[in-house]
């Protein structure tokens, strides 16, 4: 048996259901902020909705960046990113708001802070029902930003293991316009690169068919060396948690907050 003390590595990203499946268009750099963002907030409190990002724990989160530029692509992406907005449909109206409120850049200490909009707080914070959650971690590595909506539009229905999608909804949530008007382009240059890149890097395994325009997903889960079992210690308040597999795991502890701990209690396994 295997005990391992969950410690502060592995972000948690909660997202509402409604956020999950808005419209909107962000470039790579702009979601991996975004996301890096929210995984940095308490979502059980919406008393702070601003955010420092340090280059240095931008860097160490995603590898793949080149780190001699980070903290100017981080700049750079959060200056678009003060000019984007969302679009949510609420019954027969639609909503617009933008992501972030303010910006501040610290440029001494390469550092940023945003703080995000009071508009976009509902679906963020105090999330009872109906949200989606998963370890940053697990979309980190993606280099298409088609891959990360796809992987949080399927883990949202990770138990159910069945999803589809009219063709059309798919555009209108990535906000294609006239962009891949063509089914064969749609599937080849969105589809099928994104579930590619989910069965490569992600924690699900993905297949699809597309017929009468709807694309049905079926969705599983890959299973893991270490089939995690969380438990209290209730004499400190750090959590541990005991590995039920015999294989030495070679992933690095975790840690949650003790909020984030109790919220994903109620709503089932983060994935």
């Amino acid at each position: 048996i295997i005990i391992k003390e969950i410690i502060m590595s592995d972000l948690i990203v909660y997202k509402s259901n409604d956020l999950v499946s808005a419209s909107y268009n962000l470039t790579l750099a702009e979601q991996r902020i975004i996301l890096f963002a929210i995984s940095k907030l308490n979502p059980a409190s919406a008393d702070n909705k601003t955010v420092v990002i340090k280059a240095s724990e931008f860097a160490e989160q995603f590898k793949n960046i080149d780190k001699n530029s980070i903290y100017k692509a981080i700049k750079d992406g959060l200056d678009d990113l003060y000019n984007k907005s969302i679009i949510l449909k609420d019954n027969s109206k639609k909503i617009t708001f933008r992501w972030l409120q303010s910006k501040v850049y610290y440029d001494n200490e390469a550092t940023a802070e945003l703080t995000f909009s009071d508009q976009i707080i509902p679906y963020l914070f105090d999330l009872k029902n109906k949200f989606t959650k998963y370890k940053l971690s697990n979309i980190s590595t993606f280099k298409s930003v088609y891959s990360i909506r796809l992987y949080e539009l399927l883990a949202q229905y990770k138990v159910i293991k069945i999803r589809n999608i009219e063709v059309n909804e798919l555009r209108e949530m990535l906000l294609l316009g006239d962009k891949y008007t063509r089914l064969f382009d749609l599937k080849k240059r969105v589809i099928e690169k994104a579930v590619n890149e989910l069965n490569e890097k992600s924690d699900l395994s993905i297949s699809y068919k597309i017929s009468d325009d709807v694309i049905a997903f079926s969705i599983k889960s890959k299973k893991l060396e270490d089939e995690e079992l969380v438990v209290i210690n209730s004499s400190s308040n750090k959590k541990e948690y005991k590995s039920r597999s015999t294989t030495k795991s070679t992933k690095k502890p975790i840690n949650i907050k003790k909020s984030s701990y109790y919220a994903g209690i109620k709503s089932g396994i983060i994935v």
